[in-house]
């Protein structure tokens, strides 16, 4: 575990130095905290290495790149006179972060079954175009990808790629635990610190839960801060710029939080006459959808009207596996429950055109609303949030009864406009995700801020505290001691349990179901010189055991399908998974 700690403890100045410079030089926000300087940090990091792949693999040897700016962070807090101050609190984070990840496990099954294959792509190859046809779920990558494959440099190897996640998960627990006791944060500021806190501790205490979701989540709840935060509308080209990039940014972790885009655009048209366009985002955007189609064939895959048919490496068809019509479909038809319903086993031979009368009966006018999908899949959304509800409930009675506080306060904060605007992006969220993808990971950052909008307005007369001298004066401050007690506990917890019976502290990104197991050596099929590796599966879309993972690209879960398409390789080394239309 010393291991991890020092390892983390320089994993964590890579975004803090990015961050810090973002800060000094465009930002230029005074008094900001480390933790927010990480929070900062992950944006340029994600932008380079996606440029970067454009051209390279993303290889230890030019990821060894990113750390240069750590020598010059380290000099410029030195010269401010807060080198202690750095220490202490990136020695807190090195601990925290060990404690967090120490004998837990990746993200199953996602991780290993897209995450850390599509990372591991990154590493060994530049941009391959068609990707997608490996794997559909390859199209619907993450920003995040790309910054975990950034962390694989000389220092950390391939332990690299498990830093992200974690150092995300501690920046943020850090930040909006240091803006609820920050002095004169209005209240609306404090309690939505407050309220994603209480979230933050019941339902995302563990490493194994963070895939792209949650912190796609954090950077939600981040712009929605922003959004409080901001006192007039008639906004600087800086703060129009941050507030749009950290937009894009958690559009890119998680494609279906495209609602946030709602804050900026508010804020472009109320600045027309500026005629103010957040250059750096717009740019950083439209290098994510070029990413797209060059993997996918889709502006956004997928979603079928943005593909592109006329490319060599995509097609509509049904027939090729690449195909959004396929991917579409097969999610919301899985989703709201038609193969369990119809005992439908064969599901790797299903696309778009089988029974498709059948199939748009059963999605039409909420058909699949019935007693199997609420008795089933409605589970997956009630426990997301089932334990966090009941703890806010229980707080309002505590308020009411205990403390004999008034239960509505004076101030309605429906009436505030920010809280309007943000129950409206709830609400629109919210209604898309039910229609189309109602799984409790699609809809939870919607869900989460529609009910602050709805429970802000009973917790006026909760007394938040001013400073952390004043932390054992509170409700509040009661309340998260004794969660963030239980969070330490259970990793205490794990860690004794796990500490006899696991070689390594690290969580084990080759072997998701065997923790002491190494990597695994796949069979492949060699198309045109390269190697394509595959597991044992007979689909591409139910996940199996013996997962791809961390361990050889280009990786697909099955060799079922590698007939769809050739590879070609260009003069300039480019890789295009042509499909055999």
């Amino acid at each position: 575990m010393a291991g991890i700690i020092f390892n983390t403890f320089i994993a964590s100045l890579i975004p803090l130095s990015f961050g810090y410079f973002l800060n000094k030089f465009f930002f230029k926000k005074k008094n900001i905290n480390l933790f927010e300087c990480g929070i900062y940090g992950f944006l340029p990091i994600g932008i380079i290495a996606l440029l970067l792949n454009f051209f390279y693999p993303l290889s230890q040897s030019l990821n060894n790149l990113f750390l240069i700016p750590i020598f010059f962070f380290l000099i410029g807090i030195f010269k401010e006179g807060k080198i202690y101050s750095f220490l202490k609190i990136n020695s807190l984070i090195s601990i925290l972060v060990t404690i967090f990840i120490a004998f837990d496990t990746v993200y199953r099954p996602d991780a290993g079954w897209y995450h850390l294959p599509f990372t591991k792509i990154l590493n060994d190859f530049k941009i391959i175009f068609g990707t997608a046809s490996l794997h559909p779920m390859f199209g619907v990558n993450s920003i995040l990808q790309y910054i975990s494959a950034a962390f694989n440099n000389s220092i950390f190897n391939d332990k690299g790629v498990l830093f992200p996640n974690a150092l995300i998960a501690i920046y943020f627990f850090g930040f909006f635990t240091s803006e609820l006791f920050k002095k004169n944060n209005i209240f609306l500021k404090k309690f939505f610190c407050f309220f994603v806190l209480l979230y933050m501790f019941i339902e995302a205490n563990r490493y194994s839960e963070y895939g792209n979701d949650i912190p796609g989540l954090f950077y939600f709840l981040y712009v929605i801060y922003l959004f409080l935060d901001i006192k007039k509308y008639n906004l600087s080209y800086t703060e129009i710029e941050k507030i749009s990039l950290f937009s894009v940014f958690a559009f890119t972790i998680k494609t279906f939080l495209i609602f946030i885009f709602l804050i900026p655009l508010i804020f472009f048209i109320k600045n027309i006459k500026k005629k103010i366009l957040p250059l750096v985002a717009s740019f950083y955007l439209i290098a994510w959808f070029a990413k797209n189609i060059l993997i996918s064939g889709c502006l956004i895959y997928p979603v079928n009207f943005t593909c592109f048919n006329n490319l060599d490496w995509y097609s509509s068809n049904p027939k090729f596996q690449i195909s959004a019509l396929n991917s579409s479909q097969f999610t919301e038809l899985y989703i709201k429950g038609w193969y369990n319903e119809k005992n439908i086993i064969n599901i790797s031979e299903d696309n778009y055109q089988n029974n498709l009368e059948k199939k748009n009966s059963f999605l039409k006018n909420f058909n699949w609303l019935n007693k199997y999908w609420l008795s089933n899949n409605f589970k997956n959304i009630i426990k997301r949030f089932d334990y966090f509800i009941i703890l806010i409930l229980s707080l309002i009675l505590i308020n009411k009864i205990i403390l004999k506080n008034k239960l509505l306060p004076r101030k309605k904060y429906f009436l505030n406009t920010e809280i309007k605007i943000i129950l409206f992006i709830g609400l629109v969220g919210t209604s898309v995700f039910f229609y189309k993808f109602p799984d409790g990971r699609y809809g939870a950052s919607y869900i989460l801020i529609t009910l602050f909008c709805i429970l802000v307005n009973f917790f006026e007369k909760i007394s938040f505290p001013d400073s952390m001298k004043q932390i054992n004066k509170s409700l509040v401050s009661i309340t998260l001691s004794l969660l963030c007690l239980v969070m330490v506990t259970k990793s205490i917890v794990r860690i004794n349990s796990n500490y006899n019976n696991t070689n390594s502290a690290w969580p084990n990104i080759y072997d998701l179901d065997n923790p002491n197991k190494g990597k695994t050596n796949f069979e492949f099929v060699e198309k045109n010189g390269t190697k394509i590796f595959y597991s044992l599966s007979d689909n591409l879309k139910i996940v199996h055991k013996n997962l791809c993972a961390y361990n050889k690209a280009p990786c697909t879960p099955t060799k079922n399908y590698l007939n769809q398409f050739n590879i070609e390789k260009n003069n300039f080394g480019y890789l295009t998974l042509k499909l055999n239309k």
